[in-house]
């Protein structure tokens, strides 16, 4: 009889031995769950700091991590409303209020450890090995309609483009007009009014240019799909972006600018019999593109009327036509821009805040003017914005303009690289900092882009040229006191046997094929050498440079793609005393104590080498 009683004694006594439990260490479970919670928010304050360093990055966050987050918040809710209870417990406490007391206090301490036990469980699943992703890019619906602006005559091209991508039986369509009449914000707008509206389940817009790429292109297709294309060959990338492509049930592709035929299977583009889906917008500045593509709707756009011109101009010059007279001048002006919305928005933003003795000027220049031919170039834009050019107060300001043609067509130029060549060329005579320079360019940038001379990329610290500002800048450059010579993303694989002029003083044939350099160049007044971006470019011969003691500024960067193999510094190099920016970013590099021959270098870019450490010779570089 007595084992019996032992037994339901245990029974009895082990489920109060714990409730006395509570009651004996309430203390500590209280004083446990603080440090728990302190726990869980250092936890916490690591994530926030890795999900908003994501974000900055433009990625997207774990759906885990989110959750997690979300948990945390809920849970420190509850112990905020458990504090409450526990102060008011202490006030009974002191009240002397036995009863209600150890009643507060077992529960208290029974709902402590509960909490402890979610919180460390809570803990463990905070344990991610990545907080974020790299997300899909935003749609063209995402991104605001800009300076678009809906006139009669593009709503009815607009109409014509939309109409024709709801036609089962059209798979490609042509726009076209006369360079700056609006064709590429046109068919922005019509991307992302296809996106916004559900047309399509994807809209890719890619910029063509004159000199074709199709790697380039096949890149920015694919990352605009969030697919990732390797440093495969043409085809394998084809084959790749077509098979993604067929995927999607409905997507618009948008060729942005095209100059001559695209074959369309070599980028990867399913469409027609390959993919009914799959529809194809081009635009061009010729209609015999457009037959070239095989287009079934062709849509012109057409210049402005003069109303519509007059409007645009208005409200670009602001409200500032007080006089008849000026009311008058700015007619005359409005007229010589033929309806061209690039020429009204660039010269209207150059008139702006000018007296009227300016705007006398310009017009009487624009009716002279007498442009040089350049391909596809509409002499009233070139007139408007050369005319833009010409009223650029300062000479330094000019000179950054005109060197933003340097890089490709359609090329986000990093507003840094301005700086350093600025720098390196000795542009800015009384600045003491680096600091200083960054200060003075971006102020000019900030008036480039006023004046509607630069555009903005939607990426900070980076600018962009219209393609046709471009052509009139190009133009520009080439007088003898610029000395440029631009051939960047051209297709060359050999240096150009024509063309460069003795007195060159600038010279950009960067992202090219060139695989071999001539053994030796002269051009004595050379002050600028961008050859980035060749890496079919194995060597330099050792006497390249003999001759070019005048080179202030060089970049050598992303040349000799291989990662076997060092690039060796050509022993001509030393030559350049008087060199003082130099960039060889992203180079597989072993002996660099040549550099210690430059006197005057004072910008080096060694980002991404192979570098372990710098020569002990550097150190006699003193700038």
């Amino acid at each position: 009889m007595l084992v019996p009683l032992v037994e339901i004694s245990k029974c009895l006594f082990a489920p109060l031995r714990k409730k006395i439990g509570f009651l004996v260490y309430y203390n500590k479970n209280v004083s446990d769950l603080e440090k728990n919670v302190k726990s869980l928010g250092e936890t916490r304050n690591y994530l926030i700091i890795a999900k908003e360093e994501a974000l900055h990055r433009g990625e997207t966050i774990d759906v885990p991590v989110e959750e997690w987050l979300r948990k945390v918040v809920e849970i420190e809710s509850h112990v905020k409303k458990f504090d409450s209870l526990v102060e008011e417990h202490k006030r009974y406490f002191l009240q002397g209020k036995c009863c209600p007391q150890l009643s507060s206090r077992y529960k208290l301490s029974k709902e402590a450890v509960e909490k402890i036990r979610a919180i460390r469980e809570l803990q463990k699943d905070g344990r991610f090995n990545t907080t974020s992703h790299i997300g899909p890019p935003p749609g063209m619906d995402q991104m605001p309609d800009g300076d678009f602006v809906a006139f009669n005559s593009t709503v009815l091209a607009m109409n014509q483009i939309m109409k024709a991508l709801n036609n089962s039986d059209i798979n490609i369509v042509g726009v076209y007009g006369m360079p700056g009449v609006g064709k590429t914000m046109l068919i922005k707008e019509v991307g992302r009014l296809a996106k916004k509206e559900c047309t399509f389940e994807d809209v890719v817009m890619v910029a063509v240019s004159q000199h074709q790429d199709l790697k380039k292109i096949q890149r920015e297709i694919a990352e605009e799909l969030g697919l990732n294309l390797g440093d495969e060959s043409k085809d394998l990338r084809a084959r790749r972006l077509f098979a993604r492509l067929k995927q999607q049930k409905k997507v618009l592709i948008i060729l942005d600018d095209l100059w001559s035929r695209l074959e369309l299977r070599e980028v990867g583009i399913p469409c027609g019999v390959d993919h009914s889906g799959c529809k194809v917008v081009l635009t061009t500045r010729r209609l015999e593109v457009c037959n070239q593509m095989d287009s079934t709707c062709n849509v012109k756009v057409g210049v402005l009327s003069e109303k519509e011109s007059w409007d645009l101009f208005q409200s670009v010059v602001g409200n500032i036509l007080n006089s008849p007279e000026q009311h008058d001048i700015a007619q005359d002006i409005c007229k010589q821009c033929g309806g061209l919305p690039l020429a009204l928005v660039t010269l209207g933003r150059t008139l702006r805040h000018k007296d009227i003795g300016t705007w006398f000027a310009i017009a009487n220049q624009l009716r002279m003017s007498n442009p040089m031919h350049i391909e596809g170039m509409n002499e009233k834009v070139f007139s408007c914005i050369k005319l833009s050019f010409d009223y650029i107060q300062s000479e330094e300001a000019k000179l950054i303009f005109i060197y933003c043609c340097l890089f490709p067509e359609d090329f986000e130029i990093k507003i840094e690289s301005l700086v350093r060549c600025g720098i390196g060329e000795g542009l800015f005579a009384d600045v003491q900092t680096i600091n200083e320079a960054r200060t003075r360019v971006k102020v000019i940038i900030d008036n480039l882009m006023a004046s509607n001379l630069l555009l903005s990329t939607g990426r900070r610290g980076y600018v962009k040229m219209h393609d046709v500002i471009r052509d009139v800048a190009i133009y520009i450059a080439l007088a003898p006191e610029h000395g440029f010579f631009v051939k960047a993303a051209a297709g060359l694989e050999n240096w150009p046997k024509y063309g460069i002029p003795k007195n060159a003083k600038r010279i950009s044939l960067m992202d090219n094929q060139i695989y071999k350099l001539p053994h030796e160049i002269e051009y004595q007044e050379l002050l600028t050498l961008f050859l980035q971006g060749n890496y079919k470019l194995r060597e330099i011969p050792d006497n390249f440079f003999a001759a070019q003691k005048s080179l202030k500024v060089l970049d050598l960067s992303n040349v000799y793609e291989d990662g076997l193999n060092f690039f060796a510094l050509p022993a001509s190099l030393s030559c350049l005393k008087n060199l003082r920016m130099f960039y060889l970013k992203e180079r597989q590099l072993n002996d660099i104590s040549i550099l210690a021959e430059l006197p005057n270098l004072e910008i080096l870019s060694l980002r991404g080498s192979s570098l372990k450490e710098l020569p002990q010779e550097i150190r006699k570089l003193s700038n």
